[in-house]
């Protein structure tokens, strides 16, 4: 996803988005030919990419990234890589410190690849990309931006405790701004609150790579729902009326649940 890593075949990976990384297979070739992976993959808030060759690539729009029903801007990005249910990441580099059961759970996980035999729950069980609206780019937009909550969102207890108690002093209205970075601002998203939820996100902060810690629900301009895409490749729409315990169960490769259990819970 966002670093470099290795698969189980030990074959390198240039560090990219999920969604840079298959653009060959979008008949995009030419503009993946053209990225610069030498520049730093998850984006950092308010400063431009280091690399001139990338500034380039940001506003150029992929048609198949963008929901025909959200106006934002044409270079961005609406459908995002499910990471799970938990407000973090975990990657093989890093230190466990935030300790949440949603977290690298999804059918994507930070600094490696994810194989099908992995995915006990079975493809058809586990949600792939669903989509969110893009940020306003301007004045506070509850539905779509990010308030900032500080200290650290570690587990979906706080976010839950946090993200709805939060004024909206302090905003990211930047989210979804481009396809080209990893990271939970622009390609990410996660299952802790139930689709076009009421209760506005917030994370760990602006300066923070890739946005920070915290919910990142999916979100459309679609009447009751959201679309997504299974692993199986299948798309189903999804009811902003689910229950939450099956909305997260969905977001699992290998939680040890099918939906019809999740259901009886």
């Amino acid at each position: 996803t966002a670093v470099q890593f290795q698969d189980a075949d030990k074959k390198m990976h240039p560090p990219c988005s999920p969604h840079e990384c298959i653009l060959p297979y979008l008949d995009q070739g030419a503009v993946f030919g053209d990225i610069d992976f030498g520049d730093l993959p998850i984006d950092l808030a308010g400063k431009p990419p280091s690399s001139m060759k990338n500034g380039a690539i940001i506003p150029f729009a992929i048609a198949v990234f963008r929901c025909p029903t959200d106006p934002g801007r044409a270079g961005g990005n609406n459908y995002r890589a499910c990471m799970g249910f938990g407000p973090g990441i975990y990657s093989p580099s890093e230190t466990r410190v935030c300790a949440d059961p949603g977290n690298a759970a999804g059918a994507f996980v930070n600094g490696r690849s994810v194989t099908p035999a992995e995915f006990l729950d079975g493809l058809s069980n586990t949600v792939m990309f669903s989509e969110r609206v893009m940020g306003s780019q301007g004045a506070f937009r509850p539905y779509s931006d990010f308030l900032v909550a500080l200290p650290n969102i570690c587990s979906t207890g706080d976010a839950i405790a946090t993200c709805g108690s939060l004024p909206p002093a302090l905003y990211d209205a930047f989210g979804g701004s481009t396809w080209l970075y990893g990271g939970w601002r622009q390609t990410w998203y996660n299952h802790l609150f139930a689709p076009n939820s009421s209760i506005p996100d917030c994370n760990a902060g602006p300066v923070m790579a890739g946005g920070g810690n915290g919910a990142y629900t999916a979100r459309s301009y679609h009447p009751g729902g959201v679309n997504c895409a299974m692993a199986d490749g299948s798309v189903r729409f999804v009811s902003e009326q689910i229950e939450i315990v099956v909305w997260r169960a969905m977001s699992t490769r290998r939680g040890g649940e099918t939906l019809d259990a999740a259901r009886n819970q």
